[in-house]
């Protein structure tokens, strides 16, 4: 009786590690298809139907296990998201981790960033959103960076000489305003970037004050 018992048990172990892999492959489609409706609800402004599809995304990628940079790559995205649509709490907390997440795996860690100080920006957070900004500006200064993304990188430094001038800086606010200045005219080819994410701009009356 014992052998036959232990064929069983091998049988039932050598069944669920070929379902792991399976579920994985599942999970990882499943997050590709919630991700690719997310886009087209976002391209069309339906922001709310974004925000649930790329939390589905996420969760999905998650249980696939897709890795630190396809993790991060969906949370700044779902972060994004959730602070348009007003869930200003849980979208900083999404672009935390991205950021954590893209220094794990030597990432894009400005991406996160950027949007960190945007969205203390938007919530009145002068203080807070000069903090971000003092963290990019090595990236900013990047030779490389600025010359592929000279108009964007522009305006980007304007937006830092916002804030700076929120604070009392207009020493440095006029500094960051020469800098883009200077490197619009080094690079006039520069093509121009893409807006900044519209923060706050499709809230639910309930979240407004979030």
């Amino acid at each position: 009786m014992r052998i036959p018992t232990l064929l069983v048990v091998v049988g039932c172990v050598i069944a669920l590690c070929g379902c792991v892999p399976l579920a994985q492959n599942i999970n990882a489609r499943n997050a590709a298809t919630h991700e690719a409706a997310a886009r087209i609800a976002a391209r069309n402004g339906d922001w709310e139907t974004a925000r649930q599809q790329y939390a589905q995304a996420l969760t999905n990628a998650r249980l696939a296990h897709a890795g630190a940079a396809e993790e991060g790559r969906l949370g700044y995205e779902y972060g994004r998201v959730l602070g348009i649509t007003c869930n200003y709490h849980l979208a900083e907390e999404m672009l935390q981790s991205a950021r954590q997440l893209a220094h794990q795996v030597d990432g894009p860690e400005y991406l996160p960033l950027l949007e960190l100080a945007l969205l203390a920006e938007h919530r009145q957070r002068p203080q807070q959103a000069l903090k971000y900004f003092h963290e990019l500006e090595p990236y900013l200064d990047n030779s490389q960076l600025a010359a592929g993304h000279a108009k964007g990188v522009a305006d980007v430094r304007r937006r830092y000489a916002s804030v700076l001038v929120a604070t009392g800086d207009e020493i440095g606010a006029t500094a960051q305003r020469t800098k883009a200045t200077a490197l619009e005219a080094a690079n006039a080819g520069s093509s121009e970037e893409g807006s900044f994410t519209p923060y706050g701009s499709a809230c639910a009356a309930s979240l407004q004050a979030n």
